[in-house]
């Protein structure tokens, strides 16, 4: 079986979404978003294939992904039937989680570079039990990916709150590290309108 257009189009901008984000290229990230936006059916059938079949998206060739396709079109196999590995059942809440702002425009985020803060185990954990406790934890959930992974290989569990709906939580009684709040508020002043948390996914 050869890919189409839209399955080669929607494998690069996979891949270079990837490897935009370690690097921090903010141009290629936009082309990799704008390029996956217009061939979203085929970017979320290559990412259930990715998770059901463990190939870190680096690593997934056009051969790979035909022959994947092939498996489906045989019937020996259904990739839609994948259930996702999305959410804080996925998630080591023993590690660290890094955290990083970027600026939504539209339906597209640039990351803030040269900005990070890292939040220990102990507070993380600290954070997702108050917000159950006030019925919240879709702050953190709702927007919870696990497409993006370390350049060691370490797969990740993103989320991306907006700023607006943490300093509501705060105002609310969201007790977080005053280190953290001094970021929060520093990445407010330098444009930030979401907030970036990786956590490290659970290992399979």
């Amino acid at each position: 079986m050869s890919l189409n257009q839209h399955y080669l189009s929607a494998l690069k901008a996979l891949q270079l979404q990837g490897n935009a984000a370690l690097n921090g290229d903010k141009d290629a990230l936009l082309t990799a978003q704008t390029s996956m936006a217009a061939n979203t059916h085929e970017c979320t059938h290559i990412y259930r294939i990715i998770m059901t079949e463990s190939v870190p998206v680096n690593e997934m060739t056009e051969e790979r992904l035909a022959g994947f396709l092939q498996k489906e079109a045989d019937g020996r196999i259904d990739y839609s039937a994948y259930r996702e590995r999305e959410g804080l059942d996925y998630v080591d809440l023993n590690e660290d989680v890094e955290i990083y702002p970027s600026k939504k425009s539209g339906c597209f985020s640039t990351v803030i570079e040269g900005e990070k803060y890292v939040l220990a185990a102990g507070d993380a954990t600290s954070m997702l039990n108050q917000l159950q406790q006030v019925d919240n934890l879709a702050l953190i959930t709702e927007t919870m990916q696990s497409l993006s992974q370390r350049a060691d290989g370490t797969n990740l569990q993103t989320a991306f709150p907006d700023l607006v709906s943490i300093k509501a939580c705060i105002e609310k009684g969201l007790a977080l590290p005053a280190s953290f709040l001094e970021k929060l508020t520093h990445w407010e002043k330098l444009g930030a309108t979401q907030v970036n948390f990786d956590f490290v996914e659970l290992a399979r």
